[in-house]
């Protein structure tokens, strides 16, 4: 089947600066991503008072909807004529998924005591603690409810599975907080559960729920894992290299906080005299800067950079063999603007 190339704008290739460049020359996505967005502002608004007012300012704020675009982008694979709008069942589903991701924000904020969150105070820092998680609780709600109205009994479960590989991985970094051992495996483990997972998922759901075959629903699952390994990997590096205005929350908030991501684990392995600058996690500006400072020197970013780099192979691999021209080509568009973000 012949399809039209994506637009690529310069703009938005290797160093994109807005969240919105990464779904650009992709119209038909650009498109279903508004109806998502506006089904997604309904739900968070249906709280109704305080509470829906809160919710709905927070899921305004822009974001880059990776979750689901990739929803939008696995239901090509099914039946869905080239050029036309999703289905409103597909959009639903998106938009659970899309729910569900604030909805997990929201409560590792809590958790981390993270006071910023795109570039706007956290919801636990506008409104306290308890309202926050209750808030995410919501959030939660309104995804599985979605989901039981729009989709099948297998995407179900599978929803129902990856929010317990969620949050198991979540309670898994707060029994580990800061784990000293510095253990690559553990990391590439802890966001396969965190990040990766829900990427393929968003992919394979797209695909299952129009009827994709099983040889495609396989692909898209390899795809998202790889895209989603690679994007976690640049977001932890970005916490060290980003301007704090561009990323949306403090530079070096995770080693602030004793969580040692890639970067740093890299960095220890390298050289040795890295760790006591990490461990106890550094206080104040000036140990702060010391600390990444020698992450950078010892190689750190630049061996992190090199794994992400490794994933984003694999998916573009995966990429190479979809059915579906279109797929390939916004996948690829995709898959190289967010390995050369910048925010």
């Amino acid at each position: 089947m012949g399809t039209a190339p994506f637009a690529s704008p310069a703009s938005a290739r290797g160093s994109v600066q807005d969240d919105h460049l990464i779904w650009s020359g992709i119209p038909e996505i650009e498109a279903d991503l508004a109806r998502v967005r506006e089904r997604v502002l309904a739900e968070a608004a249906s709280a109704g008072g305080a509470m829906g007012d809160a919710l709905g300012r927070y899921v305004a704020r822009p974001g880059k909807m990776l979750r689901p675009g990739f929803v939008l982008i696995g239901a090509w694979a099914g039946q869905q004529k080239a050029g036309s709008a999703a289905s409103e069942r597909i959009v639903q589903i998106a938009a659970a998924i899309e729910t569900l991701h604030l909805a997990t924000l929201v409560h590792d904020d809590v958790i981390d005591d993270a006071d910023r969150r795109r570039g706007e105070p956290s919801l636990h820092a506008l409104h306290g603690r308890k309202q926050a998680v209750l808030m995410g609780d919501y959030l939660l709600s309104r995804c599985f409810s979605m989901i039981g109205e729009g989709t099948s009994r297998e995407n179900a479960l599978r929803l129902a599975k990856a929010t317990g590989h969620l949050v198991r991985s979540e309670i898994n970094q707060m029994y580990h907080p800061g784990d000293k051992t510095f253990s690559r495996r553990a990391y590439l483990r802890r966001i396969a559960g965190k990040t990766a997972m829900l990427f393929g998922l968003s992919l394979v759901t797209g695909g299952a729920e129009n009827k994709a075959r099983p040889r495609e629903i396989v692909l898209l699952g390899r795809i998202g894992y790889g895209v989603g390994m690679s994007f976690q990997i640049i977001d932890d590096i970005l916490d060290f290299t980003a301007h704090a205005h561009a990323l949306g929350k403090p530079v070096a908030s995770d080693l602030r906080s004793g969580i040692y991501t890639l970067p740093v684990i890299e960095a220890v392995a390298r050289d040795p005299q890295v760790r006591p600058l990490v461990v106890p996690a550094p206080s104040g500006s000036v140990a702060l800067e010391a600390a990444v400072a020698a992450v950078d020197r010892a190689g750190g970013i630049a061996r992190a950079r090199m794994t992400a780099r490794t994933y984003t192979v694999r998916a573009q691999r995966e990429i190479a063999r979809l059915s579906d021209g279109r797929q390939r080509e916004a996948l690829t568009l995709v898959t190289d603007r967010l390995l050369g973000r910048e925010y």
